[in-house]
């Protein structure tokens, strides 16, 4: 059976397939306060109420007399909600020498960690963009930051401290955070830091829940971070278009840039690589060629344009602290899952198999929550950008 005739009962189980293996790599997502809005139709908003504690009502009643009522105050936050997906070409002998391997090894080692990055990131950049942010070492702003400002308790302290004064609750066990691992790294020098086994049955954790320190549980992300955000070290831009898979970079100049570094390309209208960019990705260098080349470790994979930015700078690792309220929410219309394209060759031998979406995320309670951004004394790079 070839992917075009693919049941309606086996596309259920491949996107039951895709969501199942995608759980436990989404750590943003897991957060978001969840709506489904099936009567929404594409390019339209989803509302959220939000309501107002009421005051107290301190006097006293008297007897003979009706109790005044007060009235409610509420507001209202809009999300949009957008279309996301992706697809990858198979074959019809790809299919007949296979009894649905194919199909769903795709769905299961492709797409749905492809899916779970997407999602993920998007979540992300929503909940860090409304959130209210400060910076280690009592910095001004992203650039001021310096490889000395990291992470430890007295931060977690003083971010627990804030959301406590926003009068937010803790959940049952305390506040949660989402940091990068090399922040938990700088973290587990305190020795008030506890591992999660110690103090929580494995069934009860948050994904990615790795320990707590001073009542603020942590949970562990790889997207918890900005390669070469911070304090600028060397900056070129690329001279030409390179097309997707390049293992030669040529640049303006190289001046900065050494073997081993990570670099961050990113649009050119971009001023700084900040996690939003659809084409933002991270490459090592393996050699430096030339004044005008570099060779990468692993090949590019997207395309980039003539005059993207190639930057070298400070990580920043935004930590994001919350506690019962959700600060943000997901909004969906049609929920992901795995589809199958037509062939339209002349000899119906190919087609495409992939993942849809229609959703949104976005801050509804800027309050609830804050991001602390600092650097970390451990290099976090890695060997492929995404």
């Amino acid at each position: 059976m070839g992917t075009s005739v693919l049941p309606d009962a086996l596309r259920v189980i491949y996107s039951a397939e895709l969501e199942f293996t995608a759980r436990p790599m989404q750590v943003f997502d897991q957060f978001a306060e969840r709506r489904n809005e099936h009567a929404m139709h594409k390019g339209q908003t989803a509302v959220w109420t939000i309501f107002r504690q009421m005051a107290p009502t301190i006097g006293a009643l008297i007897e003979n007399q009706d109790v005044d009522t007060q009235q409610i105050q509420d507001f209202q936050v809009q999300l949009s909600v957008t279309e996301y997906g992706n697809a990858v070409g198979t074959t019809e002998k790809l299919d007949l020498l296979s009894y649905f391997g194919p199909i769903s090894s795709i769905v299961r080692d492709l797409l749905a960690p492809q899916m779970a990055s997407t999602l993920d990131r998007v979540a992300r950049n929503a909940a860090w963009a409304g959130a209210p942010k400060s910076f280690a070492g009592g910095r001004a702003n992203r650039a001021a930051l310096t490889d000395a400002d990291v992470a430890n308790i007295d931060l977690v302290k003083q971010s627990a401290h804030r959301l406590l004064m926003q009068k937010i609750r803790p959940t049952g066990t305390g506040y949660m955070a989402v940091v990068h691992p090399s922040v938990i790294y700088d973290l587990r020098e305190d020795p008030l830091w506890e591992d999660a086994g110690k103090y929580s049955d494995p069934s009860r954790l948050a994904t990615g829940e790795v320990g707590r320190i001073f009542g603020v549980r942590f949970a562990e992300s790889h997207d918890a971070r900005l390669p070469n955000a911070g304090a600028v070290q060397a900056q070129t831009t690329l001279t030409g278009s390179h097309a997707f898979n390049s293992l030669i970079l040529t640049v303006a100049s190289t001046t900065g840039i050494n073997v081993g570094d990570e670099l961050t390309l990113f649009s050119s209208a971009q001023s700084t690589p900040d996690g939003t960019g659809t084409t933002e990705e991270n490459v090592i260098v393996k050699t430096v060629d030339s004044g005008t080349q570099l060779t990468l470790q692993y090949a590019t994979a997207v395309a980039h344009q003539n005059g993207d930015k190639v930057r070298k700078g400070l990580d920043v690792h935004p930590m994001m602290f919350m506690g019962a309220e959700k600060a943000y929410a997901k909004s969906i219309v049609q929920a992901p899952e795995v589809r199958v394209a037509l062939p339209t060759d002349k000899l119906r031998r190919m087609n495409y198999i992939g993942w849809y979406t229609l959703l949104g995320y976005g801050t509804v309670r800027d309050w609830a929550y804050l991001v602390v951004e600092a650097a970390a004394s451990q290099d976090g790079k890695y060997q492929f950008g995404f």
